[in-house]
């Protein structure tokens, strides 16, 4: 999972690069804040692809410390449907004396295949979809309570930290979805919507900061079977 997260930061420092970018052609080169603003939409609509990416990497290298047992099995687990030719060829690789004709010739393989094969058209960006995903290899009840705390939000009481997670989270996924399907045209105006570098820089840290927090609480030795 280590690797997930590597390129998930790597995405990130990418995005934050693109700021490089936006202050030479308005600070060096006097080019209009309206000019280039579609840089700082691109680090967002890019940052939530880096979080995105982040989810689907955890979740299938989950689902298969799970299979191999090495991961604690959780509910959303042990109701998911895999192929019969994946179990049975599951069987076969893991029978005493089996010599692999390749690399791919183990469970590992095909868990992650099928896993990879039945999300790649899911999206894991909106509080509820990242909560359901997660489901398939961490057991907690109270999810986006257990980020939230972990990443220490604002809040009175248990309610307002998870509220405010959830309504950032969202809140970044809907401008994401406005730049990417709208053209971050409103449509009432038929003029693009406002943007500022603070903005683009308050969802790039959000997300980075929600990702990291995942990556901790679903790597925690409480989600895995010791000997």
């Amino acid at each position: 999972m280590r690797n997930a997260l590597n390129v998930f930061q790597e995405g990130i420092n990418e995005v934050r690069k693109m700021t490089i970018v936006y202050d030479h052609f308005v600070v060096e080169l006097n080019i209009s804040h309206d000019e280039v603003s579609d840089i700082l939409r691109a680090q967002i609509v890019n940052a939530v692809s880096a979080f995105d990416r982040l989810i689907h990497e955890l979740v299938n290298i989950g689902v298969v410390e799970v299979f191999l047992g090495t991961r604690i099995r959780t509910s959303k687990f042990l109701n998911q449907p895999f192929k019969a030719e994946t179990l049975i060829k599951s069987l076969e690789f893991s029978s005493p004396g089996f010599i692999p004709a390749s690399v791919n010739d183990n469970p590992r393989f095909l868990v992650e295949k099928e896993m990879r094969e039945k999300m790649s058209y899911l999206a894991f960006e909106a509080p509820d979809k990242v909560r359901d995903a997660l489901s398939y290899i961490w057991d907690n009840e109270h999810k986006l309570l257990a980020i939230a705390k972990d990443m220490a939000l604002s809040g009175a009481n248990d309610n307002e930290k998870q509220k405010n997670l959830e309504q950032e989270l969202q809140l970044i996924v809907d401008r994401r979805n406005q730049i990417a399907h709208e053209g971050d045209i409103d449509p009432m105006t038929n003029t693009k919507r406002s943007i500022t570098k603070d903005n683009a820089k308050e969802c790039v840290d959000f997300l980075e900061k929600t990702g990291l927090s995942i990556y901790r609480l679903v790597t925690d030795p409480s989600c895995y079977i010791h000997p």
